[in-house]
């Protein structure tokens, strides 16, 4: 009987490793949208918690695993995105921010958060299949917003975070966008249902913010108004950046630390693009430019594509949602940043760009595709 060599053995167990590797890289990269989504909250809860700090890194560790993965096993790490320069405009701009930063641990939380977020961004991105993943991805994300829903109504939070009537929001918006042009009728009785009760549920949460909008309180500020007007807040933020600090900004997530208005590290600026600035200086302010300009090419092909698309829907409600959340942003900070409150407030920033810009991507893709290679039945 023939015996296998000495040079055989170690060979076949090579190719024999190589099956594994291949079918769990597979697998992991398969079900990478799922756990680093998990990664990247345990990254949020760990910092809102206080929990060890080495703790965010390991989250952060297994959030960014896919990117060497994907490079061993298909000789890249990411498939590239319009929102690429972008990102890694921010990303600079963030670093610098922690670097002026006079509280650096507070900082580094808002740094692993961004991290984490984007490791969340590209882990849906490079998903082979959108179209599968956006079904599930945005069920997933609906039930999660009636759960939140239910427990805001029966009074869990207090106040309701601003950040869940926002995501009501981009979600109405969504919807829609599908029951104006969605194909079946059954979708699009269903998606005005949701998307009302959704926009129902924003605005009764937020009715005493919106009250104070609408009679200015919310500006300037007034007798019976809780909080300092905006115009206030606002002309202290550029104040202190014309100071010193027109490049860099103020520090990540240090205006809470610098203002005389907010209230304690629970202050905030009510204005997105301010926070961007403060955040990330010039650079973040140049990242968004750059943003704004790609997105509104993306926007522009998801307007022109054919009517008929089972997903042109789905993508004029994405550009509803992105203009809903720009206009916003002028009077809140919660689209791009937050402090997250436990027994201490450490900053955190927003995953809501994120996710916008995410859907877009998304969006657009689905559209360049005839409905069959998107994975889309048009029966």
């Amino acid at each position: 009987m023939p015996t296998m060599s000495n040079e055989e053995l170690p060979s076949g167990e090579k190719i024999q490793q190589r099956v594994t590797f291949v079918k769990v890289s597979d697998f992991l990269l398969l079900t990478e949208p799922i756990w680093v989504f998990l990664a990247a909250c345990f990254v949020y809860i760990s910092i809102v918690l206080h929990l060890p700090s080495f703790l965010p890194w390991i989250g952060l560790a297994i959030a960014l695993a896919p990117f060497p993965l994907r490079q061993i096993r298909y000789g890249y790490p990411s498939r590239r995105t319009p929102f690429d320069i972008p990102i890694l405009l921010l990303l600079a701009g963030i670093v610098i921010g922690l670097s002026v930063s006079k509280d650096f641990a507070l900082s580094l939380g808002a740094l692993q958060s961004f991290l984490a977020v984007a490791a969340f961004y590209y882990s849906v991105i490079n998903y082979p299949r959108p179209a599968t993943l956006m079904k599930w991805g945005l069920g997933v994300a609906i039930l999660g917003l009636v759960i939140a829903s239910v427990f805001a109504l029966a009074g869990s939070f207090s106040p309701v975070p601003h950040g869940l009537s926002i995501a009501l929001v981009i979600f109405a918006a969504i919807a829609a966008g599908i029951a104006i042009f969605g194909r079946r009728t059954i979708t699009r009785v269903l998606s005005g249902i949701l998307g009302s009760a959704f926009l129902g549920m924003s605005v009764l949460f937020a009715h005493q913010s919106l009250y104070y909008f609408f009679t200015l309180q919310t500006m300037t500020g007034g007798a019976g108004y809780p909080g300092i007007g905006r115009i206030q807040l606002w002309q202290e933020a550029i104040g202190l950046i014309k100071g010193s600090s027109i490049f860099t900004g103020l520090g990540l997530g240090c205006w809470p630390l610098l203002s005389s208005r907010s209230y304690g590290l629970l202050g905030h600026v009510h204005n997105a693009y301010l926070e961007l600035y403060i955040n990330a200086g010039i650079i973040g302010v140049a990242a968004l430019v750059c943003a704004v300009v790609i997105g509104l090419k993306l926007a522009i092909d998801i307007l022109r594509s054919p009517r008929e698309h089972p997903y042109y829907g789905f993508g004029i409600g994405v550009l509803l949602a992105i203009l809903a959340t720009a206009m916003v942003s002028i009077v809140e900070s919660a689209p791009f940043a937050f402090p997250g409150m436990s027994s201490e407030a450490y900053y955190l920033l927003s995953p809501i760009p994120a996710v916008l810009t995410m859907l877009l991507v998304i969006a657009h893709r689905l559209l360049q595709q005839p409905a069959a290679e998107a994975g889309i039945t048009t029966e």
